[in-house]
């Protein structure tokens, strides 16, 4: 196994702060007249409506006030207005593709953060190294692309459905910026985006633009619209592989994980239960979780894909109760899928603004999930 090598982030975090400190952050329609240019808007604000959260075991995963459900208090009430601007003179942050104005401000409509990026984005520095990009630039990026296919899947690619609707065309489009991670690079060709005219942003160099053609958030943080859901379907979807399948998504990473996930599987088994690792399969991810009827995994991207499954299907979420986000709550509300949890206990205390207790492993009890998973199975029977 190879060590990391400890010198290294030390290194880059030195190189980065060589660069110029983004101190705020700023909606694309507070932006000066200098900046904005063209607008095309492509949806009006509307309502945000979602099924109840149901608890299919487990302990309650409250707010920190315990006055209501935590995954509750994460809903959005409406999807905000969503649009293509051009904006003029802005640089673009190559690690994350921020949009930065020459006063070291970051346009938060590209940052995942949105308006919070100021108190949660540590060191944001601008890298030193830059490259000048004449004529017309397209930014497709979102922070998160370039290491989590659930961000990418969620935040990046329905920004290519709002371009297209803005009927600007790739031919008006000299290159298009974007920080997507190879291994999933083929998809954005799908969707139709020339990769001929694309600039792969995977190091640290600041792009200074001429003219930039920036979307709105596709969505809110953590939450994906209908419409996403609707284009990603249309767009990405496949025949599936099989039917009737029954799935456990397996949650093993350095962070969040089961850690009592041995002691599930054979539960598992006894149910129909197949494992499938979207990870580490060499076949179609998408086409595997179209054949789904139940779908039982831990909080995490390897379930991106369910809203792929057929409005017929369930999911079953392990959620981590210091981490409990509404991610697939609403993934499945937007898909039509039905959707429940289980709370895990996380093996380590939960503090705002304090990361490790979010990042904890999580363990399941045992008796709690059996008795879950049974009524999950009853219900399909």
């Amino acid at each position: 196994m190879t060590r990391p090598d400890p010198l290294r982030p030390r290194l880059t975090h030195a190189y980065m702060n060589l660069g110029q400190r983004i101190w705020a952050s700023v909606p694309i329609a507070d932006l000066p007249g200098t900046i904005r240019g063209e607008h095309w808007p492509i949806r009006p604000e509307t309502p945000a409506t979602f099924p109840p959260p149901r608890q299919a075991g487990g302990s309650l995963i409250s707010d920190l006030d315990q006055t209501r459900e935590r995954l509750v208090a994460a809903l959005p009430e409406a999807f905000p207005a969503t649009g293509v601007t051009e904006l003029r003179d802005i640089r673009v942050s190559g690690m994350h593709g921020w949009a930065v104005t020459a006063d070291q401000v970051v346009v938060e409509d590209t940052s995942w953060n949105g308006s919070r990026f100021a108190t949660q984005v540590r060191d944001p520095f601008l890298p030193p190294r830059s490259k000048r990009l004449g004529g017309t630039t397209l930014l497709l990026c979102t922070e998160y692309a370039r290491s989590n296919y659930g961000h990418a899947l969620y935040d990046l690619f329905p920004r290519v459905d709002l371009f297209e609707r803005s009927g600007i065309g790739y031919d008006s489009v000299d290159q298009i910026l974007c920080n997507l991670r190879e291994r999933n690079r083929p998809l954005l060709e799908q969707l139709g985006v020339p990769l001929s005219k694309v600039v792969w942003m995977k190091s640290p160099i600041t792009y200074r633009t001429e003219r930039l053609l920036v979307t709105s958030f596709p969505g809110v943080p953590k939450i994906i619209a209908p419409w996403s859901a609707e284009f990603l379907r249309e767009r990405l979807g496949v025949a599936p592989d099989g039917s009737g399948r029954r799935l456990y998504v397996p949650r093993r990473s350095h962070h969040r994980a089961i850690a009592n996930e041995a002691d599930l599987l054979p539960i598992l088994t006894r149910h129909g239960f197949e494992e499938f690792d979207p990870g580490r399969s060499a076949g179609s991810s998408r086409a595997v979780f179209a054949a789904a009827e139940l779908v039982v995994g831990g909080h995490g991207a390897g379930l991106a894909d369910l809203i792929f499954s057929p409005p017929s299907a369930s999911v079953m979420e392990i959620i981590p109760t210091a981490h409990a986000q509404p991610y697939f709550l609403a993934a499945a509300a937007a898909a039509g899928i039905d959707h429940r949890y289980v709370a895990a206990e996380s093996l380590m205390t939960h503090h705002p603004n304090d990361p490790r207790g979010r990042q904890a492993d999580a363990t399941v009890d045992l008796d709690v999930f059996e008795a879950a998973l049974e009524e999950l199975v009853a219900e399909r029977s």
